[in-house]
């Protein structure tokens, strides 16, 4: 969901590729920071609830937690419009709103009815 396919998967190996990568304002970039970002934030509280409170929650819940909390975040951006933002609006699901007189957008939450 974040144009990540190729990432290696040992941790060390991930550091070195997210580096690597060059830190901008597309999309793409935000998105793999921020998803990046949350990963780290919830693997932690995951270790600590194991370690000190002996709970466990599923893996499908984790990565839902920090899908959502990319989402939340997303949705309090200014983008500017290009083809790669409508891209990763499909993806995300999210329904793309225009900024009256700029060439500006803003995401809202495509799941709401």
């Amino acid at each position: 969901m974040v144009r990540l396919d190729h990432a290696p998967s040992k941790w060390s190996d991930i550091q070195a590729y997210i580096l690597s990568r060059p830190i901008n304002k597309s999309i793409w970039s935000i998105l793999q920071r921020l998803v990046i970002g949350a990963c780290i934030y919830f693997v932690w509280i995951e270790r600590n609830l194991r370690i000190f409170q002996g709970r466990a929650r599923k893996i499908d819940d984790i990565c839902t937690l920090i899908k959502d909390t990319v989402r939340l975040r997303v949705l309090g951006l200014n983008l500017n419009d290009s083809d790669q933002v409508f891209e990763a609006a499909d993806m995300w699901e999210f329904h793309v709103n225009r900024v009256v007189g700029k060439k500006k957008i803003m995401f809202s939450d495509g799941r709401r009815k």
